[in-house]
């Protein structure tokens, strides 16, 4: 990769992209579009500054990560907030035309704030689970798919999945736990995990 060989830089991209695409997701509060952008900017930077990747500090993906955040951080400052837009009457939820005054449809800023922590506590615990375990959770609690579903698009029993959902489940409560109890300093030293 460092020699500029793009059947290497493919391979990684292959192997890595939609891990980085997920990891951008969940902190762009679920923009695909903004996610795939960013997806592509961590590429490019990386092809850019691989010289700066030192193996003995860290995977790949988790340099990989360390760019996307950044990237997410740039996008975040030079971005410009929404303003606040009027609701229309009948988006009142009563019908009743109680809407009349310009109402700013985003959580007040202490609930934003509890959001955000939230959001980045899931999103840096999710994403340093076994990737088989971050899709089947996934699968299962941002797409809905039964078990069986997720049995069949694994290739395995339903009983299997439901043991492999299970063993995902206690190691996100695990992993969220220790950050929420770390603080958001700990967010950028996120290890991943093994099955």
């Amino acid at each position: 990769m460092r020699k500029g060989d793009s059947a290497a830089w493919a391979a990684v991209y292959e192997q890595l992209a939609d891990r980085v695409f997920q990891h951008a997701l969940y902190r762009l509060g679920g923009d695909r579009d903004a996610a795939e952008v960013i997806t592509q900017e961590v590429f490019v930077r990386a092809i850019e500054s691989i010289d700066s990747y030192e193996p003995q500090k860290g995977t790949l993906l988790g340099w990989l990560r360390g760019i996307c955040r950044r990237a997410i951080a740039r996008r975040h400052r030079t971005s410009h907030p929404g303003r606040v837009r009027a609701v229309p009457v009948s988006s009142c939820p009563d019908g009743s035309g109680c809407c009349s005054e310009p109402v700013d449809p985003r959580p007040r800023p202490d609930e934003q704030l509890i959001l955000a922590d939230e959001q980045l506590l899931t999103g840096a615990a999710l994403t340093s689970l076994p990737y088989r375990w971050e899709q089947v959770l996934r699968w299962k609690y941002c797409h809905d798919l039964p078990v069986a579903e997720i049995g069949a698009q694994l290739g395995i029993s339903e009983k299997a999945a439901e043991s492999i959902l299970s063993r995902a489940r206690a190691a996100f409560r695990q992993v969220y736990a220790r950050l929420a109890q770390a603080g958001p300093a700990s967010l950028h030293e996120v290890e991943d995990c093994d099955e």
